[in-house]
């Protein structure tokens, strides 16, 4: 009731006080990280907090703990963890099943492990929100960016030109293919 009122420091201190009793369960973790979350965002607490949630769970997990595994990873890459936020996405994937996923989960998952430096699971995520929605300019420009981080500059030209196709007028295309070509002396 505090939760749905806004009365979130309240909701907060509930959900702590059923934390410490045999009622505590992934749920009850979940609300406090949330109430917390809408109160001041102390990353320290929220995931303190949906980890404990996790940590209710046995492993291998089931699909019980994906929504929460999808929640922590969420909240892990939100707060600039974003090694721990891949890991996360990877193991919702798991529980969930590749097949039952959309290319926007990929997309979301290519930009925590871009941003952990983990480009050859980017590349892979990345292929495979293009196997859904082969014809998005966007996820075909990120592709060859990330080729261009790795120093695939054939791959990075070829990727930017299949994202031209899609868009005739993509400064990022363009852009990625004037990196590439000056960086293989085609200048």
């Amino acid at each position: 009731c505090y939760f749905a009122l806004k009365k979130y420091q309240e909701a907060f201190d509930t959900y702590q006080e059923l934390n410490k009793t045999s009622f505590a369960s992934p749920s009850t973790f979940f609300y406090a990280a949330k109430s917390r979350e809408l109160l001041d965002d102390d990353s320290t607490v929220v995931l303190a907090l949906l980890d404990s949630a996790i940590v209710r769970f046995p492993v291998p997990y089931t699909i019980d703990a994906a929504p929460y595994l999808l929640q922590r990873a969420q909240h892990r890459q939100k707060y600039g963890r974003f090694r721990e936020a891949a890991l996360d996405y990877d193991a919702y994937e798991k529980v969930v099943g590749t097949q039952n996923l959309n290319d926007n989960f990929f997309y979301m998952k290519e930009q925590a492990e871009v941003a952990a430096n983990l480009f050859s699971w980017a590349l892979n995520d990345i292929d495979k929100a293009l196997l859904i929605k082969p014809k998005e300019y966007l996820y075909m420009v990120e592709k060859a960016v990330i080729q261009l981080r790795v120093g695939n500059n054939d791959e990075a030209i070829y990727d930017a030109q299949q994202a031209l196709k899609l868009n005739v007028d993509g400064a990022d295309a363009y852009k990625v293919l004037g990196i590439a070509n000056a960086q293989k002396n085609n200048k």
